[in-house]
């Protein structure tokens, strides 16, 4: 979830688009990142240099063992909201309350928020069949919802050319990823796919993975009982002969965006059409 400690202002020289080192010299009247945060904190940060030409407010996680942050999503920035390079000299790091944070975050929640993509902007992951194996391509930024407290309680975590392995089950297996506390992820398959309501019990079929969507919350059946769970779901491929099938990788949409391609020719009266959504439920 993602932590606000009020009074955070910190400093730093590093430059480019990666992990910053914060100085640990807080500004008057404020307090060091170190003092405010613990290991693992997502926190929501604005970064800037004197003259506030350059400038990033995002997500990040900290590490107090070298005295990092992660820059892990970016809401907004000078650079028409994408990683800003930082160029030389001291600029200034404090912890904030962002808008997603009190409003919740603009995009879906419990998605895949950032990857490779195709012109259309349709996910392209890419991964290759014919084994029990399919690695996707590119860094991919996803959100798993926890429900509320302080605004919207998402763990933001990334993970980078992920693999899905022991994709052996004949059928159709569902591609998930986990989110740690620290902004990393494992991966995950099932042969079940995710349930979304907005209110039942969860199902506690051991691998179920349920997604309350009032709540905001998803839990993951283990037999017996469904403990809440942080997984998100990615994508889904059919398995045939114990290998992955030619041609069978669907991944998700990115932010549960929906595309019914309709738009430009609406079908003709009386015609019933069928749209695959890939929101992956």
């Amino acid at each position: 979830m993602t932590e606000y400690k009020d009074s955070v202002k910190d400093r730093f020289t590093t430059t480019g688009t990666g992990t910053i080192t914060v100085d640990g010299v807080a500004a008057a009247g404020c307090r060091t990142i170190a003092s405010a945060h613990s290991t693992g904190a997502t926190v929501s940060y604005r970064m800037e240099n004197a003259s506030q030409t350059e400038w990033e407010d995002g997500e990040g996680v900290w590490t107090a063992s070298g005295s990092t942050l992660t820059r892990v999503s970016v809401l907004a920035s000078s650079n028409s909201n994408a990683l800003v390079n930082f160029s030389a000299g001291t600029k200034i790091v404090s912890t904030t309350l962002s808008a997603k944070s009190v409003l919740g975050s603009i995009s879906a929640r419990n998605t895949v928020q950032s990857g490779p993509i195709n012109t259309d902007g349709s996910s392209n992951f890419g991964g290759s069949t014919g084994s029990t194996t399919v690695t996707a391509s590119g860094t991919l930024i996803f959100t798993a919802a926890g429900g509320f407290g302080r605004g919207a309680i998402d763990w933001v975590s990334s993970i980078t050319n992920p693999s899905w392995t022991g994709l052996s089950t004949n059928g159709t297996m569902y591609l998930f990823l986990d989110a740690d506390t620290v902004g990393g992820a494992t991966t995950a398959s099932s042969t079940l796919p995710m349930i979304e309501t907005r209110g039942a019990t969860p199902a506690t079929t051991s691998g179920q993975l349920t997604y309350n969507y009032v709540e905001h919350k998803s839990y993951l059946g283990n037999g017996s009982t469904a403990p809440q769970a942080r997984r998100v779901p990615v994508g889904e491929v059919t398995v045939s002969g114990g290998v992955v099938a030619a041609g069978s990788i669907i991944w998700y949409a990115l932010n549960r965006d929906y595309d019914s391609g309709l738009i430009a020719t609406l079908p003709a009266a009386s015609t019933a059409v069928s749209v695959n959504h890939y929101l992956g439920s």
